[in-house]
This record gives structure tokens, sequence and C-alpha cells, in this order.
């Protein structure tokens, strides 16, 4: 018997260090971690009754902690990603956690409340939310309960009409109560985070990816991603959802249907169509002469959906009040991550001797746009990617160009439509995501312009020891070799 000892434990010591028995173990430590979100809120809530979300610092100090230990545990499970990327198994916990945080009350975000706010207007004020501003329904439930931010008052709804569709068919039969109203729109943003890893799973698939099963894996578990999609129901999932659907058509080569869906996309919110141009050029440059007549034809079909959605709620030019607000209005109150670079050398310059009439923000706001419309023509018309893996790179880098020049009041969960884009990208490292999954959340708790430069200094490093660094090995060897 004592013989047998040993051996016993190791075997066991065997099976529990084996990658499944890991991967099984991390997806039960972020399961107590996102249903510890609930525990919190519980607690928070008797100390903070009126702030719905809570908005006390605990309730931040917590939240930070919790953050940090998930992304640890985010980190520690890619790494047995890589040798068991069991897709049943990361499926069955994504589900898990999705449903655990379906019920519990968004944490740190109250766009929510906004988003069935709009729909209500819809279906029980009977008014058009493209007309009528928020502040108008200052006395709903939902209203107090969202605590808008004040340049949102005089703004009518600034999302396209396919998401105000698709929240009138989610949650019309609950809007007489805000735990229904909340659960059928969380319900929503669930149903397409789902549809959303099928179609990254389809879209490398189809490609011939070795690394399909890890790109679901870091998808279906990202903290940010989860957090910001199933709990927060922010719609930018859905957006997501129509991107990659059309990605989907073109590596099937089903180029009719590209343009059409990534209008249905731009509907839910208008960022995609920065990427529209890239899309379509890639398209043109690809079809067949016979093909390029489809495509002509694509364009007219698409243009037809954009009347065809807005025409319910069309009341003269001013129906486009709220996308005109959100690219024009919204982004002059502020400066963006280059604003902030380039802000000291408007007074070491003395600018304002010259351009007096425009002031300090007019004239970093003209620049900022300036670089990002150099930038994107440069992109648009210079750069010609060689197949779709191509095409993601210079989407992804679209985004981020957009998100550096001309976005000034920065996000986490604008990054999910990135992080959809760039988990595809199979030739950059897996790794990059994990750190925008960390860059995202940190934007909750410090200014966006010092986390920039943090930010590039780990690209930065990383590209110099796995880039330059490594070429220089190899050429190195290579040297030897041909000597010996």
């Amino acid at each position: 018997m004592k013989m047998m000892k040993p051996k016993f434990i190791r075997s066991v010591f065997d099976k529990l260090v084996q990658p499944s028995s890991r991967l099984f173990l991390w997806g039960l430590v972020l399961a107590v971690l996102y249903f510890s979100f609930y525990l919190v809120k519980i607690v928070l809530l008797k100390n903070d009754q009126n702030n719905y979300p809570p908005n006390s610092s605990w309730a931040v100090a917590v939240f930070a902690g919790l953050v940090v230990v998930l992304l640890i545990v985010y980190y520690w499970s890619s790494r047995v990603f890589l040798e068991y990327p069991k897709l049943k198994l990361i499926l069955f916990f994504s589900a898990v956690f999705s449903v655990i945080l379906l019920f519990i009350q968004p944490f740190c975000s109250a766009d929510l409340f906004h988003y069935i706010l709009y729909p209500k207007i819809v279906l029980v004020y009977h008014h058009n939310p493209y007309i009528t501003p928020l502040i108008d329904y200052s006395g709903d439930i939902l209203f107090r309960l969202g605590s808008p931010i004040k340049m949102w008052l005089n703004s009518p709804l600034v999302y396209g009409p396919v998401w105000l569709l698709l929240s009138i068919v989610f949650t019309f039969w609950s809007l007489s109560s805000v735990g229904l109203a909340l659960f059928s729109f969380k319900l929503m943003a669930t149903i397409f985070f789902f549809g959303c890893l099928l179609l990254v799973y389809k879209i490398l698939d189809h490609i011939g990816s070795r690394n399909k099963n890890l790109a679901v894996a870091l998808f279906a578990w990202s903290p940010l991603i989860l957090i910001e999609s199933v709990n927060n129901g922010h719609n930018d999932i859905v957006m997501l959802f129509f991107l990659l659907l059309a990605f989907f058509c073109l590596v099937k080569e089903k180029y009719f249907w590209v343009l059409p869906i990534i209008i249905l996309s731009i509907l839910i919110k208008y960022v995609p169509i920065i990427l529209a141009p890239f899309i379509f050029l890639y398209l043109w440059r690809r079809c067949q002469r016979d093909q390029k007549r489809i495509l002509i034809w694509s364009v007219f079909f698409s243009l037809s959906l954009f009347v065809l959605f807005y025409l319910p709620f069309w009341h003269g030019w001013s129906t486009l009040h709220g996308a005109i607000f959100m690219s024009v209005e919204y982004n002059l109150k502020g400066l963006s991550i280059l604003g902030y670079i380039i802000q000291p050398f408007y007074e070491w310059l003395k600018m304002d001797l010259f351009f007096s009439g425009l002031g300090p923000l007019g004239f970093i706001s003209l620049i900022c746009r300036l670089v990002f419309a150099y930038f994107y023509f440069y992109l648009l018309f210079k750069v010609r990617p060689n197949n779709i893996n191509d095409l993601l790179k210079l989407c992804c880098w679209v985004v981020g160009l957009v998100f550096l020049t001309i976005t000034f009041y920065l996000q986490p969960w604008y990054f999910v439509v990135p992080l959809g884009l760039m988990v595809l990208v199979d030739s950059w490292p897996k790794r990059w995501f994990i750190l925008i999954n960390l860059f995202a959340f940190l934007i909750y708790f410090f200014f966006v312009f010092e986390l920039f430069f943090v930010f590039c200094l780990f690209f930065v490093l990383d590209l110099y020891f796995n880039w330059f660094l490594i070429k220089e090995i190899r050429r190195i060897k290579n040297v030897i070799l041909v000597k010996k």
C-alpha cells in the first residue's frame, strides 16, 4: 500500500494539471467572479439607494478590484487555450457567464435605460424619437434611472432606425416593468453575442485558419465583451454582428449581400460608415467585369435599404439631427487623444495670434480632422489589401485612427468592434487582444490620453522584441549556418 500511494498521488496530480482540468478550473473561477458582481450590487445598493447603478467611490474601488482579478484569470485562461482550445467546454462556460450576467442589472453604465426609453417613446408616448429630444421625457422613470449626460438632453435619437426597430421587437412586451425591459434588452444583446461567436468560427473555418478555436475562446471569454454586451447591453455587439455577417458573405464570395448588410450595421450605429469605402474598393478590385455589374446593383439596393428603414420616421432633414449631433457637435466639445498631444503647441507657437476666431478648441479640432482626413484617404487609395486578412487589418487600423484623432469621449464599449475584427486576424499576436481588454477597462478609472502613452510604449516594446529582435536572431542563425 505504501508503494501505491505515491503512484496514486502522482496520477491525481497528473489529471489535475492536464489542460482540460485547468480550463475547467479557470471557467469555475470566472463564473464565481461574475456572480460576485451580483453580491457586490446587493451590498452596495444598501448604502447607495439613490444611484442606480451605484456610483460611490466604494463601488468604483470594488469594481476596479474585480476587474483586475477578472483580467488576471482571463490571461491565465488564454494560456490554457493555446494548449487545449476545447470548443464545447469553452462555449459551455461562455453560456454560464452569459446567464449570470444576464440576470445582473448593469453595473458600470446607464445607457441601457436610455435604450429602453426610445422604444417606449414610440410605443407608449406615440412620438418620433428622431424629432423629440430626450429632455421632453424627464419625468419618465427610465430617464431618472439613466442619469443622462447633459449634452444628450437636447438631442433626439443618435442611433439608426434598424437599432430602434430591433429595440421595439425585443421590448414591446416588457415596457410595463423596468426589470422585464432590462432583461429583454440584455437578452437581445446575448443572442447577438452568440451570433458573433458563430460568425467568428464560420469565417475562420472558411479561411482555413488553424487558430479558429483559440479565436472563439478569446472572444467568448473576453471580460470586456461579456460585461459591455451581456451585462451593460451596449448596442456595439449588434453592430458587430452585422459587420461580421458582411465579412462572412465576403469570404463566401456572395458579393451582392456584403454592402446591404454593412448598411444594416451602419443603421445600428453609424461607425461602420468609415469602413464601407474600404470594403467596397476591395470588392471592386476582386470582381471580374460581369461581377462588377452585380456590385453596382448591390450599391443601389443598399441605398434603397437606407431609405426604406428611415421612411417610417422621416420628418424632413431634421430627422438626421441626431446623426449630425454625434459626428459634429458631440466631438467639438472636447479633445481627442491627438488633441491632448498637440494642445501645448498651440500656446507655444502663439497660434492664437493667427487663429483667434477659431479659439484653441476649434483650432485643435480642425488639425485633428485634417490629420484624420489625410491618413484616412491615404489608407483608402494607397493601401491595397491582397486578401481578407489584410482587409481586416486595414479596418482595425482605420478604427484605431478614428479613436486617436477625432473621438474625444472614448468609452470601453467602443472597443467591442475592433476586438471582433482583431480576433479574426491570424498574423497578429493574440496577446494584443488581451491588452485591448485591459486598456479598455482602464478607461473607467484613468484619463485616456495618459493611458495612450502606456499603450504606445507597450506596442513599441512588443513590436521590438517580437518582430525586429526575432528577425535579427534568425538572420544571425542563418549567417552562422551558411558559414558552417
